[in-house]
């Protein structure tokens, strides 16, 4: 059982900041804003918030859209576009088997789409791209595409195989110009290697190669169009499945072999042609020229990693320290952001703040500026390096 004391919380994080935290980077709390309970708010271009709850969206205080008898569930913003776009997500009151889709778009409304859904299905994937809207399925590998007046323009099935599965996957990456691509799992068979494919989405999805993989975890592409994908592959047509590192060149092609992973990471990111692998307890490098391991990196304390800054030669990992169970579900236990200084391959760890909170988002903001919502706290800070 975790302890909630904040003494002990308080104590533990000014010695690891006395420590080990960097002279040169601070984190400057900008503002700190109370919201309601049930509200959530998004920091859109231009200084603008959209404020959404169950029942009502706001922008800047003024109310765009009631949802008379349905409960929202979801706001999707694109964050492209200077002027408010958003998808609005609902569920009927009295039938929560059928979402509905809405697009806000220059403060007008317009329905665009209905789905039912299985008992357990999860919300679908919805990701806005240049001049599209997408609706990705993963259970089915279903992709629904939607011109930018909220139009439907085509739907596709990624594989013939269309057998519904909540274990099933689409990740999604974009390369430097912009454009989509896809990571399909065929089927919910661990035991199956070569379940998981490429796709290409410029207009329609394009099957680009198929990878030795049963279930894919991470997708990411380089500034240079390197293919980064980790996951999962079963030897022997057994059920244990092992971490696995792939990496494909612009054209496509294996840079070397699939490196096996120990296990696998929490998160990963770019950074110039290095592949930085971050777990709760250290972090291992990986060059695109050599799969060999650069070097490792451990860590003082253990984290919980949750999203990742990228600023002024230092990767920044959002963390708790702790994450456990309580009587509200899941809790996250003293935030502070993990410093990686890619110059001096230093650690350094800023103290966000102590305490426990049940409902934890990021959102980044332009140049060094992010903001976080904690429960009823939306907070906004600044790194000075």
């Amino acid at each position: 059982m975790l302890t909630r004391n904040k003494s002990f919380h308080i104590i533990l994080l000014l010695l690891i900041f006395s420590s080990i935290i960097s002279s040169e980077t601070r984190i400057l709390e900008i503002s700190n804003i109370r919201i309601n309970p049930g509200e959530n708010k998004i920091p859109m271009d231009g200084g603008s918030f959209l404020t959404w709850n169950n029942n009502n969206v706001s922008i800047n205080g003024v109310n765009i859209f009631e949802s008379g008898n349905e409960n929202i569930v979801n706001v999707i913003i694109n964050p492209q576009k200077t002027k408010p776009e958003a998808v609005i997500i609902a569920e009927n009151s009295q039938n929560t088997l059928n979402y509905s889709f809405q697009l806000l778009k220059d403060v007008q409304i317009s329905f665009i789409h209905s789905l039912e859904k299985e008992y357990d299905e999860a919300l679908p994937k919805l990701l806005f791209t240049k001049n599209n809207l997408l609706m990705l399925l993963p259970e089915t590998q279903h992709v629904t595409i939607f011109d930018s007046n909220g139009s439907l323009s085509g739907e596709f099935d990624l594989f013939e195989e269309i057998s519904w599965s909540h274990e099933k996957k689409i990740l999604t990456a974009s390369d430097k110009n912009d454009y989509l691509f896809l990571l399909g799992m065929e089927s919910a068979n661990l035991t199956k290697n070569h379940n998981v494919s490429l796709f290409s989405l410029i207009e329609n999805p394009e099957l680009i190669i198929n990878l030795p993989l049963s279930m894919p975890y991470f997708f990411s592409i380089s500034s240079k169009n390197i293919y980064a994908i980790i996951g999962t592959n079963s030897k022997s047509s057994s059920i244990t499945q092992t971490p696995v590192l792939i990496l494909l060149d612009q054209n496509y092609k294996l840079l070397n072999q699939t490196v096996e992973l120990k296990k696998l990471p929490k998160n990963i990111s770019w950074y110039k042609d290095e592949l930085i692998l971050i777990y709760k307890d250290h972090l291992m490098i990986y060059s695109t020229d050599n799969q060999t391991s650069k070097h490792e990196i451990k860590f003082e304390q253990k984290i919980f990693p949750l999203d990742i800054i990228t600023y002024n030669e230092s990767i920044f990992v959002i963390s708790a320290l702790e994450i456990g169970v309580g009587k509200n579900g899941n809790f996250y236990q003293s935030m502070v952001l993990l410093e990686y200084d890619t110059d001096f391959n230093t650690i350094a760890f800023h103290p966000l703040l102590h305490g426990s909170f049940n409902r934890v988002k990021y959102f980044p903001n332009q140049g060094n500026t992010f903001y976080l919502q904690l429960d009823d706290y939306f907070i906004q800070y600044e790194i000075l390096k």
